[in-house]
C-alpha cells in the first residue's frame, strides 16, 4: 500500500540524508545533522540530490532551533519555499525545536501530523500522512 522508493543516501560523520520518492508526487529527505556539521555542505548535497519535478519535503533532526537563521534554513525557506510546520519544542532537555518538518506551502493544511515523546528517546517522534 505504501509507494515509497529509496532514491539515494548520503552518509558522512557530520550528517546523513536518505532520499525517498512517493509515487511521482513527492521526494522526501530524511536528515540527521550533527551539531558541528557545516550547513553549506548539506545545502550543496540537497541541491545535487533534488529532483526538480517533485514536491520536496525535508524532515529530521536538524540539531539547531527552527527559529535560527542560517544557510540551510535560508535554502529551505527562501530557495525551496518550504514552510517549517513543527511549532512545539521537540527536545526534552530544552525549549528548542530541533526536529523539524519542512513542506511546500500548498501542503501545510493537507498534511496530518501526529507527535509525541516516547520513553526510549529524548526527542519527539512524528508520524505524518501525505495527501
Amino acid at each position: 500500500p505504501y509507494q515509497y522508493q529509496l532514491i539515494t543516501t548520503r552518509c558522512f560523520n557530520e550528517f546523513q540524508i536518505i532520499q525517498l520518492r512517493k509515487e511521482n508526487k513527492y521526494q522526501i529527505f530524511i536528515v540527521y545533522i550533527s551539531k558541528n556539521a557545516m550547513l553549506s555542505i548539506i545545502v550543496n548535497e540537497l541541491k545535487s540530490m533534488r529532483l526538480k519535478k517533485l514536491d520536496t519535503i525535508v524532515l529530521g533532526d536538524f540539531n539547531y532551533n527552527a527559529k535560527n537563521n542560517n544557510v540551510l534554513a535560508n535554502y529551505l525557506s527562501k530557495t525551496l519555499r518550504l514552510k517549517q510546520i513543527v511549532s512545539k519544542p521537540t527536545y526534552i532537555f530544552g525549549p528548542n525545536t530541533i526536529d523539524q518538518i519542512h513542506v511546500p506551502n500548498k501542503l501545510v493544511d493537507k498534511i496530518t501530523q501526529l507527535s509525541r515523546f516516547n520513553y526510549y528517546s529524548d526527542h519527539m517522534s512524528f508520524n505524518i500522512c501525505l495527501p
